[in-house]
């Protein structure tokens, strides 16, 4: 199918690249978000990515697939992020009410704490982990999707999201003992 769809974009249908951005555009996000580790930047770097891809795919090599070429564009438009980037953003809690009695307050800051330390250790994690581990659990992505996407094995993706889990709970238990 995506021959197909690439043959009508090359035949001059723009519109036909929409399947692309449909089909790929979550797991390319994944991608970019597990190395800059910043949502609004992964958009950014995907949304470039798509461009490039756009305007390079009578580049394409059509015994590749689509999705292979697409993964390393995005890897290199969001390497080149983090390149131009000269500082660090540092997330800060958000100023709660003083009358902290009300239980859902409690509830509430309770569950930011718990996403905060969960969104930091994985912002700590080796690039691979941190994208197996968001396209597995955040996306809800089947290994076998992860693998036809990535080009990695399905036993190498078992391995990566088994150390990205060990990984993380030591980052959290190293967090909660501070």
């Amino acid at each position: 199918m995506d021959h197909l769809q690439i043959h009508k974009v090359l035949s001059g249908d723009p519109d036909a690249f929409r399947y692309f951005i449909k089909k790929y555009n979550k797991m390319a996000f994944a991608v970019a978000v597990s190395i800059v580790k910043d949502q609004q930047a992964a958009e950014e770097c995907v949304q470039d990515a798509f461009f490039k891809a756009y305007k390079n795919l009578k580049n394409f090599q059509k015994e590749s697939k689509f999705g292979s070429w697409l993964y390393s564009i995005v890897k290199n438009e969001a390497l080149y992020y983090l390149k131009k980037q000269s500082k660090h953003t540092i997330d800060f809690l958000p100023e709660m009410n003083e009358d902290l009695a009300d239980e859902s307050q409690l509830l509430t800051l309770e569950k930011y704490q718990q996403n905060q330390l969960i969104h930091t250790a994985l912002r700590q994690l080796p690039a691979q982990e941190h994208q197996m581990l968001y396209m597995f659990y955040l996306e809800q992505m089947s290994i076998k999707e992860i693998s036809k996407f990535t080009g990695k094995s399905e036993s190498s993706i078992k391995v990566l999201l088994h150390r990205g889990r060990k990984h993380m709970l030591t980052l959290i238990n190293r967090s909660t003992q501070l």
